[in-house]
């Protein structure tokens, strides 16, 4: 019990001292990431929810490999899913990063937030924080790109 009122209370700092304006690192001339990547470039999406009563942590790595870009969705750091992405796929992946990047934060704020950070190569490029509660980004990006249903 205290060591989850430890984590609750982390988290909540964690999120709430660190609210960022939609850019923390912006790439050149926001580009898009994904639709940039070059060859052997990996970039990994990592996701974090919190709220009153719920808590997650995901990843989707991005790989690009001989001109094909695959995606490995990893739930508790298990691979979930794996799959080569089409043209429709990168199109979409390229309007999220688009739709995450205006974040802001102002207005309407819930007690659940919702974490986006992109890394390419291992180094930071940018890290959002949505508490709006109106978006669900993340899981429309599962249901649309991957075919997995939202809870």
């Amino acid at each position: 019990m205290k060591a989850i009122f430890l984590m609750i209370t982390f988290i909540v700092t964690c999120v709430y001292t660190n609210k960022p304006e939609g850019k923390l690192i912006s790439n050149e001339n926001n580009k898009s990431i994904i639709a940039n990547m070059l060859e052997g470039d990996v970039t990994v999406l990592n996701y974090n929810m919190s709220g009153c009563f719920s808590l997650s942590a995901e990843k989707i790595i991005f790989i690009k490999k001989n001109a094909i870009i695959t995606a490995e969705v990893y739930l508790d750091n298990k691979l979930v899913q794996s799959k080569v992405l089409t043209k429709k796929d990168i199109n979409y992946l390229v309007d999220f990063e688009k739709k995450i990047r205006l974040i802001t934060n102002k207005g309407r704020i819930c007690t659940t937030s919702e974490t986006y950070s992109i890394l390419l190569n291992n180094k930071p490029e940018f890290s959002v924080v949505d508490s709006s509660c109106s978006w669900n980004g993340y899981s429309l990006l599962k249901k649309e790109v991957f075919n997995i249903s939202i809870n």
